[in-house]
């Protein structure tokens, strides 16, 4: 949260008007924010600390999305375009995860291509050997899963939150990821049929949907987008 929004937090804790839970993170957005993002969640938790208001996360932006062309993905997209690597990969990356693990805080990973949920998965691999076993491991989003790693959700116990108000049939996804790949989106079946965990996330508030939790919902059952019953449906997963 930036410094008003925290003073606002401060303000109502002292006056017991808190009426409900936030677990605040520190943004990791750059290759360079990741050298000391576990020196400034230590700050922030020493001074943000309690039952109704706790930054214990470390939150990491590792690649973009489909609709800006801008996620992670092994195959190119319709374009040509292809991100080669995502923001952060690699053992660097797989050490400051492990860092944050043993330091006691939690790990939120934006990830949505294939190959950044791959670079997300050998992380939490990594926490997990380290022997940390307790430290909620986040994958933000999982809309692109490589089929071999599914399984690999549920052995790290990686938390596969998904936004279902992106669960419909988008033509210009369908352009940019190709058929064989917009089939393969958001798979909540294989991943739960492969030992692993799901959570729907609103994406809120950088999605416009995302104050509006039943159309989500809904979204979620009918994979179609809410406002239109003659839409085309995402493909379902089995």
């Amino acid at each position: 949260f930036e410094p008003m929004t925290e003073s606002v937090i401060h303000t109502l804790e002292s006056a017991g008007e808190m009426k409900q839970r936030i677990n605040g993170c520190v943004m990791v957005e750059s290759p360079e924010a990741l050298e000391n993002a576990v020196a400034r969640l230590r700050e922030k938790h020493q001074e943000f600390h309690s039952d109704t208001y706790d930054v214990r996360t470390m939150k990491i932006v590792n690649d973009g999305t489909v609709e800006s062309v801008s996620a992670c993905t092994y195959e190119p997209f319709g374009d040509g375009t292809l991100v080669e690597q995502p923001m952060a990969y690699g053992q660097n990356f797989y050490d400051a995860c492990v860092a944050a693990a043993k330091a006691g805080f939690d790990i939120h990973i934006h990830g949505i291509g294939d190959k950044t949920i791959h670079e997300n998965l050998m992380a939490a691999k990594a926490v997990r050997e380290a022997g940390c076993y307790d430290t909620r491991f986040i994958n933000a989003h999982t809309q692109l899963v490589k089929p071999e790693d599914m399984p690999l959700l549920g052995k790290y116990n990686v938390l596969a939150n998904l936004s279902s108000i992106w669960f419909y049939c988008a033509p210009d996804v369908t352009r940019i990821l190709g058929e064989e790949r917009v089939n393969r989106q958001y798979q909540v079946v294989s991943i739960m049929k492969e030992g692993g965990r799901i959570t729907l996330g609103s994406d809120m508030p950088f999605d416009e949907m995302g104050d509006e939790p039943l159309k989500g919902v809904q979204m979620a059952v009918t994979r179609q987008l809410f406002s239109d019953p003659e839409a085309e449906s995402l493909a379902e997963d089995f």
